[in-house]
């Protein structure tokens, strides 16, 4: 093949073949969404919670959600968290910060965060007398 027939050969596939290339992402992207999986772990009020966010996700988003409620402890719905089997499931913080994130259970406090006895008066704006009473009162 000479090359001006190459050429016109190549100026007559181009079109189709971008029209081809076009189509075929323009499919992909109108696949069917997976939607939002909804998880909770398996007792009555995490069960009640998944329902809450699965009922609002989809009254607030019109999202497609699939719930999988019942999945199991705190360490089951992580795992199905992690490996995206769900997308979401409620929690408690403190369980979070414990069981998933491995945190201690209580914070360590620094003793200069704290005000002490003699710092009182530069934090209340006093000489350390009680505010006045018109201070302390609520406005509602």
């Amino acid at each position: 093949m000479d090359r001006a027939a190459f050429r016109a050969f190549l100026i007559a596939c181009l079109p189709a073949g971008l029209l081809a290339a076009f189509l075929a992402a323009g499919l992909a992207g109108c696949a069917r969404p997976r939607g939002l999986v909804v998880g909770s772990k398996n007792f009555t009020e995490q069960e009640i919670l998944g329902e809450i966010a699965a009922q609002q996700l989809e009254r607030r988003l019109g999202a497609l959600v699939t719930r999988k409620l019942d999945i199991g402890g705190t360490l089951l719905a992580h795992e199905a968290l992690v490996a995206g089997e769900i997308d979401l499931y409620p929690e408690y913080t403190g369980t979070a910060l414990t069981a998933v994130l491995n945190s201690p259970s209580r914070p360590t406090r620094r003793p200069s965060s704290r005000p002490s006895r003699r710092n009182t008066a530069a934090v209340s704006g006093s000489s350390g007398s009680r505010l006045s009473d018109s201070t302390t009162r609520s406005r509602w």
